[in-house]
Formats: structure tokens, sequence, C-alpha cells
């Protein structure tokens, strides 16, 4: 059953409850209001008859039980000439002075009440329905002397009764109209409550048939509004992960693409000067060029294995132990590595330190320095090696004004095996690893890479290191 039609069911059936009851209290009170009124009316007559009949008794002062009951008979036959519509009995004792009650109304039904009314010595009523009537009868005694004398009154009370009935039939009529309008009312709210639902079930559907960029977009603060902005929130993070994961899938392909390429080529050239190697009749010098090449290469070989490894081992670690580095030390190990190159301008760390792993920061600077020695032009090109205390640490720059780098270059710059120039490059033993290596060493570090450059004009990276305490400096 769909959540419109139970929530118009709900609106429904509840209505419907709160008006039958409320009608059920309102006409259960209203008829009790008309009951009592109607046993006060009969109430005060027969009070009223009763001090009549005393009257009446105490001025003829009849002596014996025959005169009191000619007495009785006279006054009640005397009723009819004033056009009175009251119908009672008079009893005596056991026997009936006179009745004018009803031909429905006999003895049976009340003289039990005559009897509660000696036995208790109070006046008594009695609510009854006789055949498709209803009567309220009273009774009383009326004292004379020693004689024992009842006043019985009968009351059609039907017209009450008949009233309940009539209010209760026209309630009904109210509320099934009441009902059948709430119930449009429910059927047209209902669906516009659950049309945001709708909504979000058509997403679901779509995202889970691949169409991952499908959204809701309710607007509102509602409950449903909060939900549709979660599951939209929800299915963000998700098309994030997917493309994360595409894009992992894409680099890992990559990856392997340009690891078998960087392998390949010196691995050709290392077997062609082998086979040169392997003939008798070369000369010395063919010899020692195919040295050379075979050395050249195995070392190009040996470089790029080395930083796999390096950059498949910080891959794995999520923390470093961090020491106090003077910098001075990471400048004179970084420039011995490179073996001193005069156009590298280191400038004077001034005694700083900072915090961090001396041998992978070492490794940071000079695969930094020497990329962009590898940009520089064959004459005229420098490098700069800078670093200035910031608020939250020491700020290490790398400049140069080497071939500079596109947009577009400059967004993949840190991707293992992407070279802006392969020819360059591979020509000064590059292996497209360094500053994959450097991104992942400043990330270890809690820093980041920042790069600035501009073809034919130079490049600029800089990287933030945080310094000790201190007490430690």
């Amino acid at each position: 059953m769909k959540l419109s039609l139970k929530f118009s069911l709900s609106v429904i059936l509840l209505i419907a409850a709160v008006l039958s009851l409320g009608c059920v209290l309102f006409l259960q009170q209203d008829f009790d209001e008309n009951i009592r009124q109607a046993k006060t009316a009969a109430a005060q007559e027969h009070s009223r008859q009763a001090a009549l009949i005393q009257m009446m008794l105490d001025e003829d002062s009849p002596d014996s039980q025959g005169a009191v009951s000619s007495s009785l008979f006279q006054y009640a036959d005397s009723l009819k000439s004033y056009g009175a519509q009251s119908q009672l009995a008079l009893y005596q004792g056991e026997l009936m002075a006179f009745s004018s009650l009803d031909l429905s109304v006999n003895e049976s039904i009340y003289m039990p009440l005559i009897r509660q009314c000696r036995e208790n010595g109070a006046d008594m009523q009695l609510l009854t329905q006789i055949g498709q009537e209803y009567w309220l009868l009273s009774c009383s005694a009326v004292p004379y002397k020693d004689y024992e004398v009842e006043l019985v009154m009968a009351r059609r009370v039907s017209d009450v009764f008949a009233r309940r009935d009539r209010s209760a039939a026209w309630f009904m009529r109210i509320e099934l109209l009441v009902v059948s309008l709430a119930a449009v009312a429910a059927v047209i709210v209902g669906s516009v409550l659950t049309r945001p639902l709708a909504r979000l079930n058509r997403t679901a559907r779509a995202i889970a048939g691949g169409e991952l960029s499908a959204r809701t977009n309710i607007h509102g603060s509602d409950e449903i509004a909060q939900l549709s902005h979660s599951f939209d929130h929800m299915a963000d993070v998700v098309q994030s992960q997917i493309d994360q994961l595409s894009l992992s899938v894409t680099q890992r392909d990559d990856f392997i693409a340009a690891f078998t390429h960087e392998i390949k080529t010196p691995m050709t050239c290392i077997i062609g000067y082998a086979d040169i190697l392997r003939e008798a009749d070369a000369d010395a010098a063919t010899l020692q060029s195919a040295a050379d090449a075979i050395y050249h290469d195995a070392r190009r070989l040996e470089t790029l294995s080395q930083k796999l490894l390096l950059l498949y081992r910080l891959n794995r670690e999520q923390t470093l132990p961090m020491l106090p580095v003077p910098l001075e030390s990471i400048w004179r190990e970084a420039a011995g590595a490179l073996a001193n190159p005069p156009r590298v301008k280191w400038a004077d760390p001034m005694g700083g330190r900072v915090l961090g792993d001396e041998a992978l920061l070492t490794n940071l600077m000079q695969n930094l320095v020497q990329n962009a020695l590898r940009s520089l032009p064959a004459q005229g090109g420098w490098v700069a090696v800078t670093a200035e205390a910031e608020k939250d640490g020491v700020k290490i720059t790398v400049t140069d004004n080497g071939c500079g780098m596109t947009p577009e270059q400059l967004h993949r710059v840190t991707e293992p095996f992407y070279m802006v120039d392969k020819s360059r490059a591979r020509s000064m033993n590059g292996s497209g690893i360094g500053l994959a290596l450097c991104a992942r060493i400043a990330e270890l570090h809690g820093s980041t890479l920042h790069f600035e450059s501009e073809p034919g004009v130079g490049t600029r990276c800089s990287f933030c290191l945080p310094q000790p305490p201190n007490k430690e400096q």
C-alpha cells in the first residue's frame, strides 16, 4: 500500500473517530439534560398534586376507609372538569381508588414502585419503556391520619428519545459529509507530502541504473527535505569515491604503461650494445662506446628502481619520527649529492632548524633542485634555494628561470613517470619519479608542494616545514 494511501486512511479514521466520539458525548449530554428536566418537571407536578390531595383530605376529613376512597375518587374525577391532562392513579393500601393512566401502564409495572416507596418512606421515580413508548413514573405517599394513600403519576417522555434519535441521524449525515471532504483533502495533501519521496525513489532507481549524476534537488527545511539533502550528499560522496576509484585505476594503468616504457627503453639499449660487445671484430672505440651506453642505462635503471622502492615505502608510511634538523645540514647534503653545480645558489639558512626526517628532507631538496636544473637553458640558467621564517614554520622555495610549464603540465607534474620534456629528462638520467617522491615526502611532513610556473619564464616550488619548540632549537 502506498504511503499516501496509508496517510489518507489514517487521517480519515482519526477524523471519523474524533467526530463519532464528539457526537456520542454531545448527544449523551443533551439527552441526560433533557431527561433531568423531564424528571424535575414530573417531580414538581407530582409534589403539587400530592399537596392538593392532602389539602382536600384535610378539608373533607373522611373518617373511614370507604370515605377516604370516595374523597380520592371525587377529587380525581374533578380534575377532568378543569381539563387537566395529568395521568395519575390513587391507591389506598392495595386498593385502587382512581386511575387515569394509559392502558399500557398496568399495575404490574408500577406496583413494585409503590412497594419501594412504602418500604423506603421516600418519593420514587422510574424511567421505563412500555412497547414503543417511554414513560416516567413517579410515586409518593400522601400522609393522612393512619390511612395509607399513594399517588402514582405517569409522564410520557418518548419525545426526548425521539429527539435524541433525530439528532443522532443529523449528526451521522454531518459526519459523513465531513469525512468525505476530509478524505478528498487527505488524498490531495498525502499526494503533495509524498511527492518528494516519489522523486527520491526515482532518483535512487536512476542512480542504481548507472546515472550517478542524478539528484533529488528538493528544497525546504522539513524532515523529507533534510532526508533528500542527506541522500544527495551521500550520492555526491559515492560519486566522488567512484571517480577517485576510476582515477586510481586510470593512474595505475598509466603507471604500468609508463613503467613498462621506462624499463623497455634502457633495456633495449643495453641489449643492443651488449650484442655489439659480443662481436669479436669490433674496434676498441666501439667497444668503449657500447660499454659507456650500457653503464649509463644500467645506472638509469638502478636510479629508477631505487626511487620506486622509496616511493613504495613512503606510500605505506603514515607517520614519521620528527626530529630537529639544521637547514644547513640539508643544504650541504643535497649540494654534495648534486656535486655542487655552480648554477645553484643556496641562500644562507641563518642557523634555521626544522622538524622532520633528515634523509628524506635531503632527498626532497636534491630532487627539487635536480628537476629545476633539467629545465634550465644551456646558457644563463640559474636555480635559487631560499628559506624564510613564517608564523607556521619555515618556508623553503626553489626557483629557476628554466623553460617553465603550462597550467595543464603543472596540474600533472607530481604524477609518477610524467615528464614535461621527456627527451631532455632522459638525456639527464631522469626517471619521472622525482617530483612524485617530493610530493609524498612533503605530505608526510604535514606540508604540500605549491608550484607557480610560466612557460619561458621559469618555475617556483615552495613548501612549509614546522619548526621545533624553542627549547629544542
